[in-house]
């Protein structure tokens, strides 16, 4: 799987920063082609913990930033894996945007939708899907598919019946066009590293990273129920704790967020993170005051939550977060500045109900996702002396 952030002429070439890596092989060379030219090129197998921490290990040696001396606007990228599978990635720096753009990209039931923007005038030939983004599919089927142009917007829409077998993850999407085709590839991939919300994330691990000194860094919630481990994401120089309110694996610290300081000393901590946690905290302002109280100054704190989700672990699902949510919980009263906050990850809501009230719910948008990033700037006054018990029966949380 592979994504190019940027592709420009530059310095009598052309110069190409992305990622690009596959499970369990590591990239052996990559070369760069211009009609019949191939010559091979460095500056690949840089670091990437910012990838790493969506897709794991197998990526942190993953982003490249290479030259290709040619007085070309196009060219072709060929990566060659250890195990001599190659990936070929078409490269045109002759437009600003990007020559298709993901708008739809889902799985259901065996049936495949897609719909992408076409930022090109060129003809289409053919349409192709390949279940594997190792190769640019020359004898692939072709796919039915329609195409629109309303107010100078030009769509492809793909439905199509697919194997079970099928995962968004690796599906790749093949133009075949009068001129070069176009290959967008790791669909799902792209238009995550993308997100504004999963860019929080990221950059906010990269900071952990980073550090020319090690961290003492808490994960809350860090129980792994589904065999998620995110220990290696905080950075293996730092002092990572996992924190949770159950025993269980990667957990250090056993305790409840709503009393965090009676497990912290004060000011101890450089870092903290949850990630699909907040939601199910009976009283997240009160966690902001805990997390104030044992955040040095200076120290950030991210969580990443959703705007819209199903209900999952009820009675254990609280709340949903918008980006102005976060000013509510993080402000000078609670000690805090917000660095960035996001929403991200575009749905929309089908209601099973139809009504004309409920219309427009399936076109507006709504997120699957919401981030912010957040740094201590001085201690707070607040409290809530109210105990969990006083609002929720029952073991909390399951």
């Amino acid at each position: 799987m592979h994504v190019i952030d940027k592709a420009t002429r530059e310095k009598g070439g052309i110069r190409i920063l992305g990622w690009c890596f596959k499970p369990g092989q590591k990239v052996r060379q990559v070369y760069g082609e211009v009609s019949d030219k191939r010559v091979p090129l460095s500056g690949f197998a840089m670091p990437s913990e910012d990838v790493a921490q969506h897709y794991g290990r197998d990526a942190v040696n993953a982003r490249f930033d290479l030259h290709l001396e040619t007085d070309a606007s196009c060219c072709i990228l060929e990566f060659v894996f250890e195990n001599g599978s190659i990936s070929r990635v078409p490269i045109d720096t002759t437009g600003d945007r990007e020559t298709t753009e993901a708008l739809e990209h889902r799985i259901h039931d065996g049936i495949y939708f897609g719909k992408f923007r076409l930022n090109t005038t060129v003809p289409i030939e053919s349409v192709h899907l390949l279940p594997d983004s190792d190769t640019i599919g020359e004898g692939s089927t072709a796919v039915p598919f329609v195409e629109t142009n309303e107010n100078g917007i030009r769509t492809l829409t793909v439905k199509v019946e697919v194997a079970d077998s099928w995962d968004t993850q690796e599906l790749s999407l093949l133009i075949k066009t009068t001129g070069a085709p176009t290959l967008l590839s790791s669909i799902a991939n792209t238009v995550r590293s993308k997100d504004q919300s999963h860019q929080i994330c990221a950059r906010f691990f990269e900071w952990l990273h980073q550090s020319p000194s090690p961290l003492k860094v808490v994960e809350l919630g860090s129980r792994a129920r589904s065999g998620v481990v995110r220990k290696s994401q905080f950075g293996l120089q730092n002092e990572y704790v996992g924190f949770d309110i159950r025993k269980g694996p990667n957990v250090d610290v056993v305790g409840d967020i709503h009393e965090l300081s009676k497990f912290f000393e004060p000011n101890s901590i450089d870092a903290i993170a949850a990630l699909s946690v907040i939601e199910h905290v009976a009283m997240p302002w009160k966690a902001a005051i805990e997390i104030n109280k044992v955040l040095k100054r200076g120290g950030k704190c991210m969580l990443h939550t959703h705007q819209a989700w199903p209900l999952h672990e009820s009675p254990y699902d609280f709340w949903r977060f918008s980006t102005d949510t976060w000013r509510a919980l993080f402000n000078k009263s609670t000690g805090f500045r917000i660095l960035d906050a996001a929403c991200g990850g575009e749905a929309n809501i089908h209601p099973l109900i139809q009504t004309k009230r409920f219309d427009p719910m399936e076109e507006a948008i709504a997120y699957t996702s919401s981030s912010v990033l957040v740094e201590k700037i001085s201690e707070t006054k607040l409290s809530w002396e109210v105990d969990l018990d006083d609002i929720h029966e029952g073991q909390y949380p399951a």
